[in-house]
């Protein structure tokens, strides 16, 4: 039989046995066909080499290489190898954040040979699996081993690994690890620590994924063993490359306290010393200090590469903008967002023609019948144009940002180490951006070189990758470099900010050099003319002692900058977030009122506002009469329609003592301070009909204007609703004081204290009846 026609044939039998390699995980199991390649070649350009079998987890697919199937005389195990790759996908590492967190434990464990948690990720995943496959679902995962398994002599890995697969499946010594020699009793007895880790671990696996790191370490120190064992395992390494092409996953830059707590050496725990000089028997353990906030983050480069190894082909530059993203995002202003409820005029503005695929109800006819006697739709008819006088409220522009940063040979690689000086410029870029404004930054080291964006950009991915990159050069930042947007006014406003330290001043009294024949300013000019152009804030943020240079920072100040002093790096977020949330967390102004005031009104409530209610099927209500007056006082304005005012609830058949609280609070609203106030109609309508009506079942109505506590509790519950504070009060004394008042807190507490008293009397009446037992038992015993 030709070699074609054997690769044909054994594909024919692949196909047959993949529905049931499926079902052996679950009969519900949605996996798309394997890409199976007929040869070698094609195998490769699919991303497959090496081995026989691979798993994608981007696309969720299959690669066999059908030529190296029959190569390897392993046509029979079809149902084992495939259910062995759908057991990649659907128990580990199953999806692309499962399998970075299986990367990220192990790396922990494997200090200084790092770039073998790939090859050890594989090794743990195929474990699992394997021991799976084999002991509860029937298949003869042995037999494949002992079919590859053709040389005498391997590696230390591999005979290792093969001791645990004895383990596992209660084989014969050799019957899989066939090297004598490498068999010694301290790999016999890491063998049987990993057999216990793999079942003990076997549901939670990434539990268990930095023992079994640290249980391989002394197999994987030496570069020679270690590529000698690699070699070995060759054939089955099939989810090495599995995250390829996965993008750039988020939430791995911080360290999780529960990846270190798993970083154990298993000899450790069988002998009972952990705790006890654990550096000691754990040489591979990485230092976990972290960098950054509270030391919460790895270290920028540790970052790059671990993401690297779970997506090979990730971009460095996305990563490391990625890094200092994501540790900025908590110190970022909250996304703008305003309640806007504009009031607008529809004023007719004359007429145009009327076509067929207008809608009908659009024709003027009146217009039309004036100007033709005769009616022809599409050819003479008109209709009338409508434009919008609105009245808008004022809208809060946030000013551009220049972010320059001293980039000197002082500063730090921020791609190497973390860098407080980026994240800073990052918090503040990244705010602005939030707010709509425009950012442009600038790295500066001079002299020496420069960086700087295109103009002020609206791109998070251009101003992060100026930001994150490195010059290394000068001294200090180039003030020169400010005449690049302010040489002439700008078009619009902007903040100048430059981090920088006491070397700034040094730039600033730099003289003329005697070889330079061209046109020259001082710096001092420069400096003061961009602040100027700018028409904005200017901020020095000088990582320098204020006792110093007093009389340049003193001439500063006096054209307009203001100076930011911090004595350590870690203060620049502290700045930073300051600084976004003063210019770029734009709040809506809360309105004050004067609460007691409010009380006092609400007391002089008519008693015409407290008729009964006497709802007749088919009109209005008094209720919503009152409070579609209400709503119309508060916008201002009298003539609208009805549907354009908030929803009116059904009114029939809701009880009497709450639609009296309904029309007290509509003389509430009536009160002059919330005339013309339409934003706040929404607001009313929840008060009215979510808030009052839980309220309104503990108190009569009448207390709402006659008991003063229920007065001035009302007041608040609406002015809480409102988002409105008391005059002399900040948000919180306002909270709190309504907190002191709460009707439905006070009668949850008054119940939990009637509960408690009537279970007191319940046990006492329980205990005098067993003592009246009692005292009966013993004269009847008597």
């Amino acid at each position: 039989m030709s070699k074609l026609l054997s690769i044909e044939k054994a594909l024919e039998q692949w196909k047959a046995d993949w529905p049931q390699a499926k079902q052996l995980w679950n009969p519900y199991v949605k996996l798309r066909e394997p890409e199976w390649c007929l040869t070698s070649d094609l195998a490769a350009e699919e991303g497959l080499t090496g081995s026989f079998a691979m798993i994608r987890l981007t696309d969720h697919r299959i690669v066999i290489d059908m030529q190296k199937i029959v190569e390897e005389g392993i046509v029979d195990f079809g149902l084992e190898i495939l259910a062995h790759e759908v057991g990649h996908h659907f128990y580990t590492p199953a999806n692309l954040r499962d399998n970075a967190g299986m990367l990220s434990r192990i790396r922990w464990a494997l200090a200084g040979i790092e770039d073998r948690t790939p090859f050890v990720a594989n090794l743990y995943a195929d474990l699992l699996i394997n021991d799976n496959l084999q002991r509860t679902k029937g298949l003869n995962m042995e037999g494949v081993y002992k079919q590859i398994n053709k040389e005498g002599e391997t590696s230390k890995v591999w005979a290792f690994y093969m001791r645990t697969y004895e383990y596992l499946w209660k084989l014969k010594k050799g019957t899989l690890a066939r090297s004598s020699k490498l068999l010694t009793p301290e790999l016999d007895a890491d063998a049987s620590l990993a057999t216990s880790l793999i079942r003990s671990y076997s549901r939670e696996w990434l539990d268990g994924a930095g023992r079994y790191a640290a249980l391989m370490y002394p197999y994987l120190m030496e570069d020679k063993e270690y590529q000698k064992g690699r070699q070995s395992f060759i054939l089955v390494l099939d989810a090495e490359q599995a995250g390829v092409g996965g993008g750039t996953l988020s939430g791995l830059v911080g360290i999780d306290p529960e990846e270190l707590a798993g970083i154990v050496d298993p000899r450790t725990e069988a002998t009972g010393q952990i705790g006890k000089g654990l550096a000691g028997y754990l040489p591979g353990k990485n230092d976990n200090g972290g960098e950054g906030p509270k030391q919460r983050y790895l270290n920028p480069g540790k970052y790059i590469d671990l993401l690297k190894q779970v997506n090979p082909n990730a971009n460095e530059q996305e990563l490391i903008n990625n890094y200092y993203r994501e540790i900025a995002l908590p110190h970022l202003v909250d996304f703008p967002s305003e309640e806007s409820s504009p009031t607008s005029l529809s004023l007719p503005e004359g007429t145009e023609s009327w076509d067929v695929g207008d809608s009908l109800d659009e024709i003027d006819w009146i217009e039309t019948a004036i100007t033709a006697p005769e009616i022809f739709p599409g050819f003479n008819t008109v209709k009338r144009v409508y434009g919008e006088d609105k009245d808008n409220d004022e809208v809060k522009v946030p000013l551009d940002v220049y972010i320059g940063i001293d980039c000197s040979g002082s500063m730090g690689n921020p791609r190497v180490r973390f860098s407080w000086p980026v994240l800073a410029a990052t918090v503040i870029g990244l705010s602005a951006l939030r707010a709509g404004a425009k950012v442009m930054g600038c790295l500066s080291g001079e002299p020496g070189s420069f960086m700087e964006t295109k103009g002020f950009s609206a791109s998070d991915k251009e101003v992060l990758t100026l930001l994150t990159s490195y010059l290394g050069t000068g001294y200090s930042f180039g003030v020169p470099r400010l005449k690049t947007p302010f040489n002439t006014p700008a078009k619009k406003k902007s903040h100048i900010v430059i981090v920088t330290d006491d070397d700034i001043f040094s730039m600033l009294d730099a003289k003329k050099n005697p070889k330079d024949t061209g046109e020259w300013e001082s710096n001092w000019q420069i400096i003061e003319r961009a602040l100027k152009n700018a028409g904005g804030v200017g901020t020095l943020v000088l990582h320098s002692n204020r006792q110093w240079r007093q009389e340049e920072v003193k001439r500063l100040k006096n054209m307009g900058w203001h100076i930011y002093y911090v004595t350590n790096e870690q203060e620049l977020l502290t700045f930073a977030a300051g600084f976004s949330k003063d210019h770029y967390h734009f709040k809506k102004e809360e309105v004050v009122m004067d609460v007691y005031s409010l009380v006092d009104y609400l007391k002089r409530c008519p008693e015409e506002f407290l008729q009964e209610v006497n709802t007749k099927s088919g009109e209005m209500s008094f209720t919503e009469i009152l409070i579609r007056d209400t709503y119309r006082r508060v916008y201002g304005n009298f003539n609208i329609a009805d549907s354009k005012l908030p929803a009116v609830i059904f009114m029939e058949g809701l009880d009497d003592n709450y639609l009296q609280a309904v029309h007290i609070a509509c003389w509430l609203f009536s009160a002059e301070v919330f005339k013309g106030k339409k934003p706040l109609a929404n607001k009313m309508s929840l008060f009215l009909f979510q808030d009052l009506p839980e309220v309104s079942a503990f108190v009569p109505y009448r207390q709402w204007l006659e008991d003063e506590d229920r007065t001035e509790e009302f007041v608040r519950l609406a002015l809480k609703r409102c988002i409105l504070i008391p005059d002399g009060e900040t948000k919180e004394e306002a909270l709190e004081r309504l907190d002191a008042l709460d009707t439905i807190k006070r009668n949850k507490v008054l119940q939990k204290s009637n509960n408690a008293f009537e279970r007191i009397i319940e046990i006492r009446r329980k205990l005098e009846e067993a003592k009246a037992r009692e005292a009966a038992n013993v004269y009847g015993r008597e």
